[in-house]
């Protein structure tokens, strides 16, 4: 099918969809909450509808992540990812050097005299998150699309229904343990605006979700453990204090580095660095302790390894002293672009989206070499706003895509392979950042990913 027509069909498919659910969102959002558990409120905005996106452009989507992991891949990464980790989050074995989970973020525009579709990257993330939200979003949605069967809503052609979809993140994340030897780790989790994944994790999969600050590492054994955590009994996520400590096995990591080390110090609640030493070192060292997530995941897919990656586009250049002048001969100005802290996850600490940026700003961020990268500007392929009376906004919407992916390594090669898991949509209005909290008017917020004619 011709490109032209794959891009016609992917805006009246979601101009369609739109009509179609615009009235119903309040019985889908009841729906959506009471799957997380009765009395949820979700503290951003839930969009309408996912992005409906035709399979020959989803196609070129997924061809295109592909290949912006290819080089992460390759003996070369794997000996020069290490000097990017601190030493007090680096694994002090190779067994699990790469994570078991990824999102590529992306937005996908349109060019018209080439007749073609080009992708904007901002960066990869190796932390996971939305993996059950998702589809769960769609599985609420579904009452309301006529011809759309359970099995559509899946990514991976090979899952027929939710409970199959369960099933793969289950085997993935317990790998041969069992549920009450897994725990969901996070800094204060039940006051983080991401609990939802973690609830999710806990509903449906047996785990109980347990502070950061509470676990604490045996040094006879070396086994982590933790006297309390938060599991689901019926039907609602209850703090529970165990009878006996229980032992942690298998855990998946939530908490950013960042936040750890704002949270190390003096204090009752403060983390206690020999602690964290021995659960992020001392476990593995001794064996006591599979993490499905390690901290370190966090350096191995970043944008400090994102630079210099030929197929990331536009590419990450360093903030430094001759960055304005590398632009200038390119025929670029600070303000075509904006600028990210290397080491700050998602769009947090993002400059220039408002145009302020200029050659005085860049000389000054210089001064802390390798905090900050430059990324030109792309398009983002804008939508006309939905014509739903009473909910009328001028502005077009655009959208900020994520394919989430399970990896597996072969432990006699080192040879990574990829599974798709599901897709997440940020609706935003043109103008505004790709960000939830900019997500305040009908239409915007986040959702699924649908691959569907609809």
């Amino acid at each position: 099918m011709a490109h032209h027509d794959l891009h016609r069909r992917l805006h009246t498919g979601q101009q369609e969809l739109w009509q179609r659910v615009a009235d119903r969102r309040d019985a889908v959002l009841a729906r959506l909450q009471d799957a997380v558990h009765p009395g949820y409120t979700f503290p951003w905005r839930v969009a309408e509808a996912p992005a409906v996106v035709p399979r020959g452009v989803f196609e070129q989507d997924v061809a295109r992540m592909r290949a912006l992991l290819v080089p992460y891949f390759e003996p070369e990464f794997r000996g020069r990812y290490a000097k990017h980790v601190p030493e007090r989050y680096r694994r002090p074995d190779d067994s699990g050097w790469f994570p078991r989970f990824i999102a590529t973020d992306f937005q996908r525009a349109w060019d018209a005299d080439a007749g073609e579709f080009t992708w904007g990257v901002p960066e990869i993330q190796s932390f996971p998150g939305n993996v059950l939200l998702k589809p769960l979003m769609l599985r609420s949605l579904r009452p309301e699309l006529d011809g759309v069967a359970e099995s559509d809503l899946f990514l991976d052609e090979e899952v027929g229904g939710f409970e199959e979809y369960l099933g793969l993140v289950r085997t993935h994340v317990l790998d041969g343990f069992a549920a009450d030897e897994t725990v969901i780790v996070e800094l204060q989790p039940m006051a983080q605006k991401t609990v939802v994944d973690m609830l999710l994790f806990a509903r449906y999969l047996g785990l109980a979700v347990v502070a950061l600050e509470d676990v604490r590492v045996d040094p006879a054994t070396g086994e982590a453990y933790a006297e309390s955590g938060i599991v689901f009994e019926d039907g609602m996520p209850r703090r529970t204090t165990w009878s006996r400590p229980r032992v942690l096995r298998n855990i998946l990591c939530r908490a950013l580095p960042d936040e750890i080390d704002a949270a190390v110090g003096p204090g009752p609640s403060a983390l206690d660095p020999s602690t964290l030493e021995a659960l992020f070192q001392g476990t593995l060292d001794r064996g006591t302790v599979r993490w499905v997530v390690h901290p370190q995941d966090f350096f191995v897919l970043s944008k400090e390894t994102l630079v210099g990656n030929p197929h990331h586009a536009p590419p990450l250049l360093p903030v430094t002293d001759g960055l304005p002048a590398q632009l200038a001969a390119a025929g670029w100005a600070p303000t075509d672009g904006v600028v990210k802290p290397l080491h700050q996850a998602g769009g947090r600490g993002l400059e220039g989206f408002g145009g302020a940026l200029d050659a005085a700003r860049l000389r000054e961020l210089a001064r802390s070499p390798g905090a900050y990268v430059w990324q030109r500007r792309y398009g983002a392929d804008p939508f006309a706003p939905p014509a739903v009376s009473g909910r009328e906004d001028p502005r077009p919407l655009y959208h900020e895509l994520r394919l989430m992916w399970a990896t597996t390594t072969a432990p006699d090669t080192g040879d990574v392979r990829l599974r798709l898991l599901c897709g997440l949509t940020r609706w935003n209005r043109v103008g505004d950042p790709a960000n939830a909290s900019w997500a305040k008017t009908p239409f915007t917020g986040t959702h699924g990913l649908l691959v569907a004619d609809v």
